[in-house]
């Protein structure tokens, strides 16, 4: 390699690291970092420990910002949960339960705590 190859070669090695520090804290996850760039998502992490970049549980890649994000429905024994952290009767970790939705959009109202 001649030397401007291995300058333009760092050069576009700081401007990919600037864009994933960018991306990152616009609150992108690591996977959709990697969609966007040509970088692999070990990379990534890498890149943004370097910069010491940490999240706040706030700013955590939660719901659909997460890499493992599904949908919003789960099952969990016999019950179906429902992602919606806005819902009042969400549990700790933002879901209610789906037959609780179900007679609450029949009734028309929340239901009463039991």
């Amino acid at each position: 390699m001649t030397k401007s190859k291995i300058g333009s070669t760092k050069q576009k090695g700081a401007e990919l690291k600037a864009e994933v520090i960018r991306l990152y804290k616009e609150g992108l996850s690591g996977r959709d970092i990697a969609k966007r760039l040509p970088i692999c998502r070990s990379t990534i992490q890498k890149v943004v420990v370097e910069a010491g970049i940490s999240r706040t549980r706030s700013e955590a890649l939660i719901g659909n910002r997460s890499g493992t994000w599904k949908g919003g429905k789960v099952k969990h024994g016999k019950y179906i949960w429902i992602y919606m952290p806005e819902h009042p009767s969400a549990n700790k970790r933002r879901y209610i339960s789906e037959h609780r939705l179900v007679m609450e959009k029949k009734l028309g109202r929340y239901l009463l705590r039991a």
